[in-house]
């Protein structure tokens, strides 16, 4: 007893050297109006991993409930692929119907430095212009060039016909890896061929390539200033170490049980995924990964596929909901069942008979629904 008081009250002290109390299981708010906060966030010190991982639910008077993090607002936190979604203000110009300008917003400075947990996503985000004649760039806290481009109007153009931002009324460019501090600008390119600017907008963002479409824009006009829009942080667990590195001191190691441990790809440090047939949040230190055979309520043993931990299914019983690389199927899974684990543990709803499956076959591998789970062959 008195080894087992010992480990509790180091522990307990670890913790307090990060800025908080233990999470106590249970006890912790996970919502901020329709956000989702998982571990290692939380709304209150003793439910966050470390202070760097505390954020604010704001109500504030005439608005809705907001999570933020600093002056950001966040729409999405993924324990999956570890992504952030958050709202960015545009920087916009606009002109009356004499084409002069009317209206325009200062440059934006985005400075990420202060948590080095964070990097500007660089394979889910783009540098966006919407508008005639306009150029944008991107430059880092140096003031040098890192991106941009320039979009053009020669005729009328409509976006509702095009499928991508090929330099007509919209041009985008990537942004580079490891960035952590960005100042967007926007200024006119006179082409002096045609009068594109009259009683127009031009709009310069960074948005997330996902959930971008640029069939479903218009060219900007005054009434479309000020909405904002998402998009997507890179966020490590602990910075400037590797994973070989935490693995040696597991006192402050993060990821949970049934994991693996990835070196960040976007800056140094390293973040937690869970191992393949499993699902859950990695960063969980009371529940870990959890079986992917076991939510299916099918598992017979010695009735797995070849990889470890995978259930095997005959795909003729099942309704395809796509197929893709396995970290795409990894993370796409994990976000459902995760779902599927809230909806059961918050709303107490029965469950229904449709259920997600995980399948391996003919060396692809898919996701997908079925009615009637009891007709998958094991």
């Amino acid at each position: 007893m008195k080894v087992v008081h010992w480990l509790l009250m180091v522990a307990v002290a670890w913790w307090l050297r990060q800025g908080g109390a233990p999470p106590v299981p249970g006890n912790c708010k996970h919502y901020c109006g329709a956000v989702f906060v998982p571990f290692p966030f939380g709304l209150e010190t003793n439910c966050a991993r470390s202070p760097d991982f505390l954020l604010n639910c704001t109500n504030t008077e005439g608005s809705v409930i907001q999570l933020q993090w600093g002056n950001l607002t966040i729409r999405n936190i993924s324990v999956g692929d570890s992504t952030m979604v958050v709202s960015l203000p545009e920087v916009y110009q606009c002109y009356d119907q004499n084409g002069q300008l009317a209206n325009n917003s200062d440059p934006l400075i985005i400075d990420l430095s202060p948590n080095p947990r964070y990097r500007f996503s660089d394979t889910q985000n783009n540098l966006t212009v919407l508008g005639c004649d306009t150029g944008t760039t991107v430059t880092d806290s140096q003031g040098k060039f890192v991106s941009g481009c320039i979009s053009y109007c020669s005729e009328n153009v409509n976006l509702t016909k095009e499928t991508t931002c090929s330099g007509r009324g919209c041009c985008q460019a990537s942004i580079p890896k490891g960035l952590q501090w960005l100042n967007i600008s926007i200024a006119p390119v006179d082409w002096k061929e045609w009068d594109s600017r009259s009683d127009s907008c031009a709009l310069a963002f960074v948005a997330d390539n996902k959930s971008f479409n640029v069939s479903r824009r218009n060219l900007p006009r005054f009434e479309d200033m000020g909405k904002g829009e998402d998009f997507v942080l890179d966020w490590m667990v602990e910075p400037d170490v590797t994973c070989q590195g935490a693995e040696r001191n597991r006192s402050s190691y993060a990821c949970g049980k049934n994991t693996d441990c990835e070196d960040f790809g976007n800056g140094p440090g390293y973040r937690c995924v869970c191992k393949d047939g499993y699902y859950g949040n990695p960063y969980s230190p009371f529940e870990g990964c959890k079986d992917i055979c076991k939510k299916l309520q099918k598992y017979q043993p010695g009735k797995r596929g070849k990889g470890k931990g995978r259930c095997q299914a005959s795909p003729s019983a099942i309704g395809f909901g796509g197929i893709s690389s396995e970290s795409f199927i990894r993370s796409s899974i994990n976000h459902l069942l995760e779902e599927s684990d809230r909806k059961d543990q918050e709303r107490k709803k029965k469950s229904t008979n449709r259920q997600i499956v995980f399948l391996r076959a003919n060396g692809r591998e898919a996701f997908g629904l079925v009615a009637d789970p009891s007709a998958l062959p094991l």
